[in-house]
């Protein structure tokens, strides 16, 4: 009898947040073959999201607290000591400072582990905080692989942080499509408070600047001005918050604008929606669109990121310009004043999602994926 080696991998992220790229890797991590692999996440620093998952895959806190520079060395310390004595065979660290203090807690270890960084943003913070972004290009040069979610991002990896084509894995994004669709319209509008009279537009996006969601509430005041009895949801949390309440007061819309937090569930919401819309300034592959699509929902969507390899315009969705509020409200418009028209773009874009976005699919890649550096790193080692 043949026995099969398991390899350990650790899930290094800063932390744990309600959002899209979060919910990926710990999809990722909870579905891989554990015939094949010992996920671990690893966290930089705990949140209180981490008290609401019920996971099989361990999470370990590295607890990154203190002064910048001794916070770091501590970390630093822990996390070299447990490659060490866990025997991780493989790395994969997601944002800045997690890409930065996991590449450097390799160094002098006995067998270095297999270390693959993510990109999955547009690269949009890079003026924020530019030299974070040196140090973390810098350490993306020790990777041995770059894995990205989207066509575009793969480009600007390559063209911002020069790391050569041959080092590029492009994986989309999956979305459990099981979790969509068991509640009906009808139940999930009464479980959310809202009467049965008027159409539900909804967003679902934490609440910062760059998800464009002030042009959602601009476009909002546009499809009052035709649909009085319209409501619109904006589900997520985040900074910007009061920023959004106030202008949707000073708009008149303080009845009509729900804000929706501390949602668990995020497709027993969608469920509710007549319109679902994806308002973003700057994505690299959206994947709040996968569970619109899951969910059967007609979508208007931004040209941003891989969108348009996505969603087809005027097929399974209607694409806009980003920062374009009046083209977003003729967009919904249309989208309700054709219902019968958006209930065909609904079913269209489940049909695609089962087709090409399944998290089955999303998983065999990177087992796939994880395999071929795996071996490759075995055969250089042992040359």
């Amino acid at each position: 009898m043949v026995c099969r080696k398991i390899t350990k991998i650790l899930y290094l992220i800063d932390e744990l947040q309600p959002a899209g790229t979060e919910k990926q890797h710990i999809m990722l991590a909870e579905n891989l073959s554990r015939r094949e692999f010992d996920p671990v996440i690893g966290v930089l620093q705990a949140t209180p999201f981490i008290s609401q998952l019920r996971l099989r895959t361990p999470i370990v806190n590295f607890n990154r607290r203190g002064l910048f520079f001794l916070k770091n060395m501590k970390v630093l310390a822990c996390l070299h000591s447990y490659l060490r004595l866990e025997k991780v065979a493989l790395v994969q660290t997601q944002f800045v400072d997690s890409g930065i203090l996991g590449a450097l807690a390799m160094l002098g270890l006995p067998r270095r582990p297999v270390l693959v960084a993510t990109r999955r943003n547009a690269y949009h913070s890079i003026s924020e905080q530019p030299w974070m972004f040196r140090l973390n290009r810098l350490a993306a040069q020790r990777a041995d692989a770059m894995v990205v979610n989207s066509r575009c991002v793969a480009g600007q990896c390559a063209r911002l942080e020069h790391i050569a084509w041959n080092r590029i894995r492009l994986i989309e994004n999956g979305v459990e499509i099981s979790r969509f669709g068991r509640v009906p319209r009808e139940e999930a509008r009464r479980g959310l408070g809202f009467s049965e009279t008027g159409p539900l537009i909804g967003v679902v996006a934490n609440w910062r600047p760059v998800k464009g969601l002030k042009h959602f509430l601009e476009a909002a005041t546009l499809i009052h001005q035709s649909i009085p009895a319209a409501n619109f949801a904006l589900v997520g949390q985040g900074a910007q918050k009061e920023e959004l309440m106030a202008y949707a007061r000073r708009s008149g819309l303080a009845r009509q604008v729900h804000f929706l937090e501390g949602i668990t569930e995020p497709a027993d919401v969608i469920a509710a929606f007549d319109v679902a819309v994806q308002c973003s300034l700057s994505e690299s592959f959206s994947g709040v669109l996968l569970e619109y699509m899951a969910a059967e929902k007609p979508i208007v969507a931004t040209r941003v990121g891989d969108a348009e390899q996505i969603l087809q315009d005027g097929i399974n969705g209607l694409l806009i310009d980003p920062a374009d509020p009046v083209g977003l409200s003729e967009a919904v418009l249309s989208m309700l004043q054709n219902p019968e028209a958006s209930l065909e773009m609904g079913k269209r874009c489940r049909a695609r999602v089962e087709q090409r976005y399944s998290l089955e699919r999303m998983t065999e890649d990177y087992q796939h994926f994880y395999s071929e550096l795996l071996q490759r790193h075995s055969s250089s080692a042992s040359n």
